[in-house]
């Protein structure tokens, strides 16, 4: 499945993708062709902003800036995977199921590591200051990241070589960080804000830069994209949904009292 951010108290499972919402499931209407699969008991991790991939079996593993823990539908925990001694910001948690392999980020210090979820063992990957999203590409042992490693208000996209941990700048695109997600072509879509707070009503896009274009060499700018989806509030979370194409979005309405839909 995929990874979010959480700032709600529960997630509930939307037919493959995630909503987010302080209310029980029973309170969720689920648009057309979609379902509620169930909900996952976060309650514990609340104001700790965390990142939490979720399994087919609804189990979900869970960093909240310290601690690495699976746990299962109604939060009883499966296994711990370590604590910290001290806390950072979580910003991404992506799963590897088929190599067992959880990819952790914090923006704290800029760390990006793997985790075997067999063995326990944690391993330095490589760091980019500011990393806020991750998403495998179609080739396998390739990553990209959006981060801000020359500050706030300057996002860039990196390709991540999981094995080497060598990294390639692919583009420049500036504002906050937003989400990244890669279609099965090899195509890569990404969650553009501006580099303002608060931000403005309608001012977020999704942008997708071709295949070609991001394996091309030369650095990318937002010229070289073409915008998917716009008209946003916000974006925190997304997903690519193989089944129809498309993506489903997490959008914080922050007008609309710090909601999402």
């Amino acid at each position: 499945m995929h990874s979010y951010r959480f700032p709600r108290l529960a997630a509930l499972l939307v037919s493959g993708s995630l909503a987010l919402t302080a209310v029980s499931a029973a309170q969720v209407t689920p648009s057309e062709g979609f379902d509620i699969g169930g909900a996952i008991d976060l309650s514990p991790y609340c104001g700790t902003f965390p990142s939490v991939y979720v399994f087919e079996d609804s189990s979900a593993l869970v960093f909240d800036g310290r601690q690495i823990s699976l746990i299962s539908g109604d939060g009883t925990l499966l296994r711990d995977y370590g604590t910290a001694p001290f806390s950072v910001f979580a910003s991404f948690l992506e799963v590897d199921e088929a190599a067992g392999i959880a990819y952790v980020g914090e923006s704290s210090f800029g760390t990006i590591r793997s985790l075997d979820l067999a063995t326990g063992q944690l391993s330095p990957v490589t760091t980019i200051d500011f990393n806020f999203d991750f998403a495998f590409d179609v080739v396998p042992g390739l990553a990209y990241v959006t981060a801000s490693p020359n500050g706030f208000g300057a996002t860039e996209v990196y390709r991540i070589d999981l094995l080497s941990g060598q990294t390639t700048l692919v583009a420049d695109i500036g504002g906050f960080s937003g989400p990244i997600e890669v279609d099965e072509l090899g195509n890569v879509f990404v969650g553009v804000l501006p580099g303002t707070f608060p931000i403005p009503p309608g001012s977020v896009d999704i942008v997708t830069f071709d295949a070609s274009d991001v394996n091309s060499g030369v650095v990318l700018t937002l010229s070289d994209a073409t915008v998917y989806s716009s008209g946003f509030n916000g974006l925190s979370s997304t997903a690519y949904d193989k089944a129809n194409g498309g993506l489903v979005a997490i959008e914080t309405n922050a007008g609309a009292g710090g909601m999402e839909s």
